[in-house]
């Protein structure tokens, strides 16, 4: 499908740019646990469809939205996270390897897969709703994929982040444990409606020396996230199928 192939395209290229580019090594975190982001209690959380609670509205086959979201602030090493207020939507895929979307586009009754537009980002970010109501305005989507990845560099039970500090207080017999968490939810776009919430944790312990070059500091920290990622699609596939069953009987 055209949508995923540009996505394709787009992932070969930032994979290329891995290789040329010894970018700095961004600090670890800045995710959040998605469920944060509830919309419960926020002064214009009415239901987009004005229903008193919150039903399933998606149609199939569906088309599934991915939107990443981290905390206000996140360096990427690609672009900018797009969006003030809590929180903002990153749009360049780090992590998110071809093989893994195309399992979620191959995912039953998915028409398309869709990456949020640019253009639709608000410009301010402090649930869901903000992110929900543009979509639903535009026509674009049924159902999105809100997730945020969380991954720290530690030696020992300390936070080793920053760099700098990684390359002082490092000894040479050390290693550094990478741990990787992504939370998610499948959120109807129309109506908040809540289809899945899940979370993926995947650490790895690495040998200190990876942490003297950013360019191999950055690429070991890519790639517990890619690993991290891959299983939370692995996480959605097993429940696809009590995601859509219930789509199937509405009348």
């Amino acid at each position: 499908m055209p949508l995923l192939r540009g996505m394709m395209a787009l992932g070969l290229a930032l994979s290329s740019s891995l290789l040329v580019s010894c970018a700095n090594y961004r600090t670890p975190g800045m995710g959040l646990a998605v469920h944060e982001m509830a919309e419960s209690g926020h002064p214009e959380n009415s239901d987009l469809d004005s229903a008193m609670q919150p039903q399933p509205a998606a149609m199939l086959p569906l088309r599934l939205v991915l939107v990443r979201i981290q905390r206000a602030g996140y360096p990427s090493m690609y672009e900018p996270c797009y969006g003030n207020g809590r929180y903002c939507v990153l749009t360049v895929r780090e992590v998110e390897s071809n093989a893994d979307l195309e399992q979620m586009a191959d995912l039953p009754q998915v028409a398309s897969l869709i990456p949020i537009p640019r253009r639709l980002i608000p410009d301010r970010i402090n649930t869901t709703l903000d992110v929900r109501r543009n979509l639903a305005d535009a026509h674009i989507g049924d159902i999105t994929l809100f997730y945020s990845i969380d991954t720290q560099a530690l030696v020992g039970d300390d936070d080793a982040a920053p760099l700098s500090k990684l390359k002082k207080s490092l000894q040479v017999d050390q290693t550094v444990t990478m741990r990787s968490r992504i939370t998610a939810t499948l959120v109807d776009v129309r109506t908040g409606f809540i289809y899945l919430q899940t979370q993926t944790n995947l650490s790895e312990t690495l040998p200190g020396w990876i942490w003297t070059r950013q360019d191999s500091a950055n690429h070991a920290h890519e790639n517990v996230e890619r690993k991290a990622f891959h299983a939370l699609v692995g996480e959605i596939s097993r429940h696809w199928r009590d995601v859509i069953t219930p789509l199937a009987w509405r009348p």
